[in-house]
């Protein structure tokens, strides 16, 4: 929108006549056609927060993506649905397209991460998650992302650090705790993993993760009842099935080993 210089009385009035009847229908038009796209956004975000039902998203974004094919928030979400979907060829064609269309937005970025890392591709994870702190450098999900992904690719010491900073930048980040749990139970540094598993429930009761991790530094150090009751905390909860089969293993564990110790 801009302002031309202002023109004598008479053009005003024939000016404004004129506006009246092109822009009146044509504000109702779009306002008509902007609420439609957000219906069909919310819509999709529905289906979203379950992966199974990711499939059931994409139609509605494509309708979303029609009336507003220059949101990029659009393409970020149907690139997400595809993800869910395990087609991180169209993922990463709608996150480009976003990025594309808002280039100083970190979110395409750093979801192109986590698709890479939930396929095992560490050092594709690591490059566009370090993008995406480019672009947004305070963003402590971006930064705890990158831990993960420097942690799976087994470099604990830098895993650490990210997490490190994901919580000096928020320091009610629950998750970015239960991850730094988890990088220093593998370091062996038990107790730390405990105080951060511990914290991280303190800040979100009932946290799976939290939960589990601080059963394996339990069982590790050798706390044994401690460990059992925080596996058992964490089967109350509804878990994926790759946590649940996590946690039923520890305990197998921690049953073996209490029967070796009987013996």
């Amino acid at each position: 929108m801009y302002f031309k210089t202002r023109p004598a009385v008479s053009a005003v009035l024939v000016g404004g006549v004129a506006g009246l009847v092109f822009f009146g229908p044509m504000s109702v038009l779009l306002v008509r056609l902007w609420d439609e796209a957000q219906g069909f956004r919310s819509m999709a975000m529905l289906f979203l927060h379950n992966d199974n039902f990711a499939p059931k998203a994409v139609p509605y974004l494509d309708k979303a993506i029609a009336l507003r094919p220059k949101d990029a928030d659009l393409f970020n979400l149907r690139g997400i649905a595809w993800s869910k979907m395990d087609r991180s060829d169209l993922a990463a064609k709608d996150w480009k397209r976003a990025s594309e269309l808002s280039p100083n937005d970190a979110q395409p970025l750093m979801n192109r991460g986590v698709d890479h890392l939930r396929r095992n591709e560490f050092d594709a994870a690591i490059e566009a998650l370090m993008a995406a702190r480019a672009l947004e450098p305070k963003n402590a999900t971006v930064c705890s992302n990158l831990g993960t992904a420097y942690e799976r690719r087994g470099d604990l010491k830098t895993a650490i650090e990210q997490y490190d900073t994901a919580i000096a930048l928020r320091s009610d980040y629950a998750n970015a705790f239960a991850n730094r749990a988890h990088a220093r139970y593998l370091q062996g540094d038990y107790s730390s993993a405990v105080g951060d598993c511990n914290q991280a429930l303190d800040l979100e009761p009932g946290l799976a993760m939290a939960l589990v991790n601080r059963g394996h530094a339990l069982a590790a150090a050798g706390e044994h009842r401690a460990a059992a009751a925080s596996y058992e905390e964490a089967l109350e909860l509804q878990l994926a099935p790759e946590t649940r089969l996590e946690v039923l293993r520890g305990l197998e564990t921690l049953g073996a080993t209490v029967d070796s110790a009987a013996a």
